[in-house]
C-alpha cells in the first residue's frame, strides 16, 4: 500500500509506477478529500472502502484528517479508536 499527500503536486503520474511493482492499493489525500484506488489489472480504479482496511471508507478517512485540523491531539486519537472499537 502507498499513502500519496498530492497538497501542491498531484502523484497521479506516479500510479504506472506503483501498477509496474504490484502496489495492491493506494491512498491519495488531496488536501481535502481522501481517495482510495485498487489495482486492477495495469491500471488503478476508485475503491469505496480500504481492502487493507476493510471498514474505512474514503469518506471517513477525510473526516478523520479534517477533524485533526481542528482537534487537539488526545481528544482527535480517542475519537479515531472509539471509531474503531464501534467497528468490531
Amino acid at each position: 500500500m502507498t499513502i500519496e499527500v498530492d497538497v501542491s503536486r498531484s502523484s497521479l503520474s506516479r500510479f504506472p509506477i506503483y501498477s509496474a511493482i504490484g502496489i495492491p492499493e493506494a491512498w491519495r489525500y488531496d488536501g481535502e478529500k481522501v481517495t482510495f484506488y485498487t489495482l486492477d489489472g495495469n491500471t488503478y480504479r476508485v475503491l469505496e472502502k480500504s481492502k487493507v482496511l476493510p471498514p474505512l471508507t474514503a469518506a471517513r478517512a477525510s473526516i478523520f484528517l479534517e477533524t485533526a485540523r481542528t482537534e487537539k491531539w488526545t481528544a482527535w486519537l480517542r475519537s479515531v479508536r472509539e471509531w474503531v472499537r464501534s467497528q468490531s
